[in-house]
């Protein structure tokens, strides 16, 4: 089972507070290029 939150915080060395209690939304920074991260 993935952690809540963003699935990826228990790993990131960038990891923020809200990391470990809500799930990033998926953002197109570039035309075809996402990223989900609450620090974009």
């Amino acid at each position: 089972n993935p952690p809540s939150g963003c699935r990826l915080h228990p790993r990131c060395p960038f990891k923020i507070r809200i990391c470990s209690k809500e799930e990033p939304k998926l953002l197109e920074k570039e035309r075809g290029h996402y990223v989900a991260c609450h620090l974009y």
